[in-house]
């Protein structure tokens, strides 16, 4: 690594013939495992054969360090020959974890705009009421239908 972090996502990308992936910590302790997802069809995004999309990690924050080597494997089926092998390893890496009080500003926000739409949700109601009411009322007062 060529710094200081936390890896907090990871997902491998394999070609055809793919059966998963590994990311490694320098001691051997597994960050996150990918595996692929087959396509069974014949429509877009789902063709036979293929790899149609692969599994991630949402890791609990994982140190690294300055100068750390991570290590990446990727197999694949040698059941048939398979040209285009290939492995690439997505992971982001935040250089900070956010303090507690980013979780509790983020919950107030929230509350705030809940708190919102229940007054706005009570005042439409109210005006609601009010309009059937004096919409009734109106009907009753001095109107009488027209006979033809």
């Amino acid at each position: 690594m060529p710094f200081n972090g936390y890896i907090v996502y990871g997902v491998a990308h394999q070609h055809a013939g793919g059966i998963g992936a590994a990311l490694y910590r320098e001691d051997g302790e597994v960050i996150c495992s990918s595996m692929p997802k087959y396509g069974n069809g014949d429509e877009p995004g789902s063709e036979a054969g293929y790899i149609v999309g692969m599994s991630s990690c949402y890791p609990e924050p994982v140190k690294v360090t300055n100068g750390e080597t991570l290590s990446l494997e990727f197999n694949y089926s040698n059941v048939i020959g398979h040209t285009g092998v290939m492995g690439l390893f997505y992971i982001l890496v935040a250089q900070q974890l956010p303090g507690p009080e980013s979780s509790l500003q983020a919950h107030s926000s929230s509350m705030s705009f809940l708190a919102f739409l229940a007054v706005t949700v009570a005042v439409a109601v109210v005006v609601l009421i009010v309009a059937v009411v004096y919409r009734r009322k109106n009907r009753e007062d001095g109107y009488q239908s027209l006979s033809t």
